[in-house]
């Protein structure tokens, strides 16, 4: 159960209250998701080495999806997507989520 606290300037000004609450609510996401991406550097060292983690763009039971960009030896950048597998899932689970990736990236 959430409590909400509502003012005199709440039902004064409902509109500036409402896009009050909205840009609460989505800074609280975003720093979320900022300790999300902290997390996968953190549990995935390497990948600082490699990506640069933007936002996260996709979230499921079993993984979460981030756009990042990858330094490439040629000194380009490119865009590309990072699936993080949550280690929770069972082995076969993740072997085949990987067959499958491997699968679609090679078209």
């Amino acid at each position: 159960m959430e409590t909400v606290l509502k003012s005199h300037c709440d039902e004064q000004h409902p509109h500036e209250a409402e896009d009050f609450h909205r840009k609460h609510e989505q800074n609280n996401k975003l720093s979320g998701i900022k300790k999300d991406i902290e997390k996968l550097y953190e549990a995935v060292p390497q990948l600082v080495n490699v990506f640069k983690i933007k936002e996260k763009i996709g979230e499921g039971t079993f993984s979460s999806v981030y756009l990042a960009t990858a330094q490439l030896q040629t000194g380009y950048e490119e865009k590309m997507a990072l699936k993080h597998l949550i280690p929770t899932s069972h082995p076969l689970r993740i072997a085949a989520e990987l067959q499958c990736l491997t699968v679609a990236g090679t078209f």
